[in-house]
């Protein structure tokens, strides 16, 4: 076991630390990966590691789009709709409003 220097506190801990027990800063080996965060099954100790790929993100942002898309066509033809058929709807409105006036 060899003393190394943490890279936040810059005092002596255990080369087989995870953390430096001064500051609770991680401690790096080569690359990095902390030292001893590898098991010998080639898998982290504490889990697996989130895979977010671009491949997500790419058809998260397609979906937006063809939701977007989809709202859009619905508020063009609810508009037309109504300016289509205004005439049904606005005769009895105006029948309605003749009577309580």
């Amino acid at each position: 076991m060899a003393l190394i220097e943490c890279g936040d506190c810059k005092r002596e801990i255990s080369s087989l630390a995870t953390s430096c027990p001064n500051c609770g800063a991680p401690v790096y080996g080569r690359g990095t990966t902390p030292l001893g965060a590898w098991t010998s099954s080639g898998k982290e100790a504490w889990g697996e590691v989130p895979n977010h790929s671009k491949v997500d993100k790419v058809a998260a942002a397609k979906e937006d789009a063809l939701q977007a898309r989809l709202t859009l066509i619905l508020l063009i033809g609810g508009i037309a709709f109504l300016y289509f058929f205004r005439e049904e709807w606005l005769q009895p409105l105006q029948k309605i409003l003749m009577a309580f006036s």
